[in-house]
C-alpha cells in the first residue's frame, strides 16, 4: 500500500483537470511498481472527498482530533489492479 499525503494545484490552474491527471499518474506508477492500493486522509469538511470519490476512493474510517487544530480526517482507500 502507498499512503498519498497531499497532491495540490495552484489556484490559477484550477478547474483545468490537472488534479485528475496527477492522481491518474501517480496511480498508473503505483501500479507499475507492484502497489496494490493507496490510502490518504482529508479533512472531514474538505469538498476533495467529492474529487476522490470521482476517482474511486472510498471512505472507510474517520479518524478523530487528527489535524493540529482538532478537526477529523476521513481515510479513504483505492485498490489497484
Amino acid at each position: 500500500m502507498m499512503h498519498l499525503v497531499s497532491i495540490a494545484v495552484h489556484p490559477d490552474y484550477r478547474g483545468r483537470g490537472l488534479g485528475r491527471k496527477l492522481m491518474r499518474k501517480m496511480e498508473e506508477e503505483a501500479e507499475r511498481l507492484g502497489v496494490k492500493g493507496i490510502w490518504l486522509e482529508v479533512k472531514a469538511g474538505n469538498s476533495a472527498r467529492i474529487f476522490y470519490r470521482k476517482l474511486g476512493y472510498r471512505e472507510i474510517i474517520r479518524i478523530g482530533r487528527y489535524y493540529p487544530d482538532g478537526s477529523e480526517a476521513i481515510q479513504m482507500v483505492k485498490e489497484l489492479s
